[in-house]
C-alpha cells in the first residue's frame, strides 16, 4: 500500500488484503503495509476480516488514496499470509481521555 500513497490519479491497481472496518459508504483494507478506503457510496457487502483481491483505479480523496465503486473486488478462498493477519494488528482503539 506504501506506494499507492504516492501515486498518481487514475492508476491500476491490484491488492490482496482484510477487511478491517466498515462505513455506511465503502470499507477499509489493510495490506500488512498500510490501510487503504474502498468508496462504495453504499454499505459494504463485506464482513471484517475477509480476505479479498482489489482491481481497480486509485483516486484521490481529501489527500488520501481510495479505491473507486468501479473497483473488481473478489473473496479470496486461500489462507491469509501472517504478515496481513487482522490478529497481528496492534490495538487501534484511540484513547478517549486524549
Amino acid at each position: 500500500m506504501c506506494h499507492i500513497l504516492y501515486s498518481a490519479n487514475n492508476k491500476l491497481y491490484n491488492i490482496k488484503g482484510i477487511v478491517v472496518e466498515n462505513y455506511s459508504v465503502g470499507y477499509v483494507v489493510y495490506d500488512g503495509t498500510g490501510f487503504i478506503t474502498v468508496y462504495l457510496n453504499g454499505a459494504s457487502p463485506f464482513e471484517i476480516g475477509e480476505y479479498i483481491n482489489i482491481k481497480g483505479y486509485i483516486s484521490f480523496y481529501a489527500g488520501n488514496p481510495q479505491f473507486t465503486s468501479k473497483a473488481v473486488v473478489s473473496i479470496l478462498d486461500e489462507p491469509v499470509p501472517d504478515y496481513i493477519n487482522i490478529d497481528n494488528l496492534p490495538d487501534l482503539t484511540i484513547d478517549e481521555e486524549l
